[in-house]
């Protein structure tokens, strides 16, 4: 499957890239790093996300290359969907027409969720889908120029926080090495993705720790971000990104929820630590992710979102508690 898959990308040059809505670091720079890998603009590709990459990416080789649905330039032959296997993920309304037509090649790391593609490569032991195509393009034989490398190794440290989560084992750490060798600024990732905060992701994280709530015994931490503090300091969905880890790292924590209200439904993030599983509840609520970390886009108000995930998080701890 995997020598179809490189033999695909070395010969096809109408290719399109694309991944996830509201994409993050491991999305986008796994686009990237695959782009600048199989030099992709000589040969025509195009790299397109239905939302706008976020701000902490904007550092990245070529990152300005990627454009929205609404500036395609023809009919592809192949779509390559990285970091999902389902096209509804990455915007069903443009791609399913696009793939009337089109070949389409999955490369995933998300575990229970079966690919939309007849080819895929798909490991949910992967810490990331950037981890996947450093594998892939060692089975190619290929070396990664210092851009491409560049983009994987940031695709990788935000996948795992910074080599800190749980996902990270030692085929993460080798495939970040032998990137590391190859000459790339590693700090410069570190420094974008964990160093680095819009004025209004640092109102967000305000207002999220002002409204921290523990529950379970100190076991469950709860943050909210209302829509009007959305709306009044002009925060973007990527404004949002990290503060989750902030429940999760009050002292005696088990797991945290972040709850982003929307116009008509709750964006929720979930994290947990290691010898819970927080993804079932994401799936409880039509999300889906990792044992540890997890995320949902729930229809409905806040509050009644609200009180669904915590009886769901209550209920997990308890049942862990039990044991």
């Amino acid at each position: 499957m995997l020598q179809k898959i490189i033999s695909a990308l070395k010969e096809s040059r109408n290719v399109l890239l694309t991944g996830h809505l509201t994409p993050d670091g491991d999305c986008v720079g796994s686009m990237l790093g695959l782009y600048l890998a199989f030099d992709g603009e000589s040969k025509g590709w195009q790299m397109v996300l239905a939302d706008p990459p976020p701000y902490y990416t904007d550092f990245l080789p070529a990152a300005e290359k990627i454009v929205t649905p609404d500036k395609i330039n023809g009919r592809p032959g192949l779509v390559v969907m990285l970091d999902c296997a389902e096209t509804a993920r990455a915007g069903k309304e443009w791609l399913a027409p696009l793939l009337e037509q089109a070949e389409l090649i999955v490369i995933d790391h998300h575990p229970g969720t079966a690919p939309a593609a007849k080819l895929s490569y798909s490991d949910s032991g992967a810490a990331a889908t950037a981890e996947l195509l450093c594998r892939l393009l060692e089975e190619a034989g290929m070396t990664p120029g210092e851009d491409a490398a560049l983009c994987l190794y940031t695709a990788l440290a935000f996948d795992t926080g910074g080599f800190r989560f749980a996902n990270t084992t030692w085929r993460t750490m080798l495939a970040a090495s032998r990137l590391l060798a190859l000459g790339i600024d590693g700090q410069k990732a570190n420094a974008n993705l964990f160093e680095r905060r819009s004025l209004a992701g640092t109102y967000m994280l305000g207002v999220a720790l002002s409204g921290l709530e523990i529950f379970c015994g100190g076991r469950l931490a709860a943050m909210t971000i209302d829509r009007a503090s959305i709306v009044k300091h002009g925060a973007r969905p990527d404004d949002c990104s990290n503060i989750i880890s902030m429940g999760l790292s009050v002292e005696g924590v088990k797991a945290a929820l972040l709850f982003e209200e929307r116009e008509g439904s709750v964006k929720l993030s979930l994290r947990c630590r290691k010898g819970y599983a927080i993804n079932g509840i994401a799936r409880a609520l039509g999300g889906g992710g990792h044992e540890l970390a997890a995320g949902a886009v729930v229809e409905g108000d806040l509050a009644s979102v609200k009180e669904r995930a915590l009886a769901l998080t209550r209920e997990m701890l308890e049942k862990a508690a039990a044991k």
